[in-house]
């Protein structure tokens, strides 16, 4: 019973990667893509409202010469661009964000995932095992999401960014590293 119903579960979480990795980006954010990026495929997008504002952004992440991840930003019908960087830091310890993603060949493999949530509300997330790294984002109620990054499946690692009300721009807000 335990088997099938694991079974139906890896079949399910297929299903929602692949449904967001088939997300059509706007033509506005290919074209800024294509000009500030060498990338040649998404595998993964995802909308959000991020932070108190709840501003219109993407949480991406691109094949070119490997995987990158980025955070997109609609601002008055233009998008702006911002890396995510590939570490995760916290006072527990630091890796990788895109690691456990990329092949032998430097290539994108597995089954990376975005989500739009709130770390105080996500079932894989909690404060017992992750920790707010920003204190911006302390107060945030539920409906203040942010973007977050998987950052190993095999350990439940995350990195989560949303925006800064000081600067308007993607700032790591919660890391949870070794929950698993």
């Amino acid at each position: 019973m335990m088997k099938k119903l694991n079974l139906i579960m890896s079949f399910f979480f297929i299903f929602i990667n692949s449904a967001s990795a088939k997300v059509s980006l706007p033509a506005s954010l290919q074209k800024i893509l294509k000009e500030q990026s060498s990338y040649q495929s998404v595998h993964v997008a995802v909308s959000c409202k991020l932070g108190l504002k709840k501003i219109s952004a993407m949480g991406l992440l691109t094949e070119e010469k490997g995987i990158k991840a980025w955070i997109a930003i609609e601002e008055k019908s233009k998008w702006k661009l911002y890396p995510v960087a590939d570490e995760v830091k916290s006072s527990k310890g630091g890796g990788s964000l895109l690691g456990d993603f990329i092949n032998e060949k430097g290539k994108y493999s597995g089954d990376f995932e975005i989500r739009c949530t709130h770390p105080k509300f996500d079932e894989d997330l909690s404060l017992k095992s992750g920790e707010y790294v920003s204190n911006f984002s302390v107060k945030w109620g539920k409906n203040s999401k942010h973007l977050c990054f998987l950052a190993s499946s095999s350990y439940n690692n995350w990195k989560c960014l949303s925006i800064d009300p000081k600067t308007n721009q993607p700032s790591t807000t919660f890391v949870q590293l070794g929950a698993d």
